[in-house]
């Protein structure tokens, strides 16, 4: 689901926040992933989409609000954006259940 790179980006994280040296990327992402929040650039990053856009969508219900972490600061449970990005439609989805119902 998320490219190496993320992947790389969340194992240090954790491993700095977290103190879990000398653990495998592996075990750090079970351990933690689903519940890590994560700020808003990366969930641009993981999503594929603009700050500006993650906020239209929430104006309009279409995304996962964030947790208030203080004052200013907000975050996103990896799972929940996760969860969102399981429910996208793929491209071309549209086309063949039109060409199914189509079809004698």
């Amino acid at each position: 689901m998320l490219d190496l790179a993320v992947r790389n980006i969340v194992a240090k994280a954790l491993t700095d926040l977290l103190g879990y040296e000398g653990r495998s990327v592996a075990e750090l992402l079970a351990a933690r992933l689903p519940e890590m929040l994560l700020r808003v650039d990366t969930v641009c990053a993981i999503v594929g989409l603009s700050v500006a856009t993650i906020y239209r969508l929430m104006s309009v219900g279409d995304f996962p609000r964030p947790l208030r972490l203080s004052s200013h600061a907000r975050g996103w449970k990896l799972s929940e954006v996760a969860e969102w990005m399981n429910t996208r439609k793929r491209e071309g989805a549209d086309l063949i259940e039109t060409d199914k119902e189509a079809s004698p």
